[in-house]
């Protein structure tokens, strides 16, 4: 709907460009026309940038939920390489010190039958 202010204007434009009666009719009705399809337009692009706004939005928030995701996924391969590492480093402390008294046991072996021989 018209404002009685843009209805006034038009009535001045068109008297201006001097129609009268039904002419004057005709050029408000096509002025009225041609605003109704520039007011349409505009609504027509603004709803489209909002659409873009969201979309780009969503864009950003599906990037950084996904690199939230990668973080945390790091995080836990980080995790789990460290405590793999960790088991493998106490699995070779134990094999060295299991190394270590097999040797010292075979240390008293020999000991103990150099001991025999001698007495």
């Amino acid at each position: 709907m018209m404002a009685a202010k843009e209805l006034k204007a038009l009535i001045e434009v068109g008297t201006s460009l001097g129609y009268t009666g039904d002419e004057l009719k005709q050029f408000i009705n096509d002025e009225r026309m041609r605003m109704d399809r520039e007011k349409e337009k505009a609504l027509a692009r603004e709803k489209e940038e909002k659409e873009k706004e969201l979309a780009r939005a969503k864009e950003e928030k599906d990037r950084t939920e996904r690199l939230e995701k990668e973080e945390k996924d790091r995080a836990v391969r980080l995790e789990l390489e460290r405590q793999k590492a960790e088991k493998e480093e106490k699995e070779r402390a134990f094999e060295l010190e299991r190394i270590r008294l097999e040797k010292e046991v075979e240390i008293q072996r020999i000991r103990s039958e150099h001991e025999l021989k001698i007495a």
